[in-house]
């Protein structure tokens, strides 16, 4: 296995909130820029996005999203979790 070179910044990133159920979908699109994005139950009454971007995102800009989805859907904001994803070689 090798190892990679990538700064952190280059690396991929991940940004993961959890939100109540009904109101998913306002907070998937606050993952703007995001190469892909994913939702999957959490519990009986929330779920858990994830989204992937190339490089490190712009946490101010994600929690200005996440607190206009938020106000749009009359809940509290959610908790950011910010953090580079691990390299693996697949292979």
């Amino acid at each position: 296995m090798s190892e990679s070179s990538a700064s952190p910044s280059d690396a991929l990133w991940q940004a993961v909130i959890r939100v109540p159920k009904p109101s998913f979908e306002l907070f998937e699109a606050s993952f703007e820029g995001a190469l892909s994005v994913s939702s999957e139950p959490d519990g009986e009454d929330r779920f858990r996005l994830t989204a992937i971007y190339a490089g490190k995102p712009d946490k101010d800009a994600l929690e200005t999203g996440l607190a206009i989805a938020a106000a749009a859907a009359a809940t509290p904001i959610p908790t950011l979790s910010l953090s580079p994803l691990e390299t693996r070689d697949w292979v």
